[in-house]
């Protein structure tokens, strides 16, 4: 496996992997309509990003199996998005795909890099945390005007207080 800079030949394969993102969003949290009818488009958006600086793809030979990218504000990286390819995961190419943007954040001279993974999304938790991504900075919390209290799960306990994801 190689990782390389994104092409715009590459395209077709990165919005496939998008799409697959969204359908991991879209199963994890039970809600078809999370990403709307074109959930590859996310891709086209994430591209006009004025902050994206870098966007990198993981290649086996001509196939592309996962993406990432880089947005850069002031002294400050984040990591968005990382997708590997649902029958590639666990094989250690998202890792790859981090460990790359890391060391272009530092390079960059980074004062700090973010991820921002859904709550739900435990494998890519356990991935950034075992990269040493273990410092909590800014939450997001919000209140569901139109689900049922059931939809939510069990989330963590943060500062003596329980949370639902």
């Amino acid at each position: 496996m190689d990782v390389r800079e994104y092409r715009s030949a590459d395209l077709d394969a990165c919005r496939h992997l998008y799409a697959q993102l969204v359908a991991h969003h879209r199963e994890i949290y039970d809600d078809a309509t999370i990403g709307g009818d074109d959930p590859g488009a996310g891709f086209d958006d994430y591209l006009s990003i004025p902050e994206r600086v870098m966007t990198w793809v993981a290649t086996d030979g001509d196939t592309i199996l996962g993406l990432t990218g880089l947005l850069w504000d002031g002294t400050e990286a984040t990591i968005e998005p990382v997708v590997v390819d649902r029958h590639r995961r666990g094989n250690g190419i998202g890792r790859r795909l981090i460990e790359t943007a890391i060391d272009e954040s530092r390079r960059r001279g980074a004062t700090d890099v973010n991820l921002k993974p859904v709550a739900r999304n435990a494998s890519a938790i356990q991935v950034f945390h075992e990269l040493g991504v273990r410092t909590l900075g800014h939450l997001q919390l919000f209140m569901s005007l139109d689900r049922d209290a059931s939809y939510w799960r069990v989330g963590p306990e943060l500062h003596g207080r329980p949370f639902d994801c």
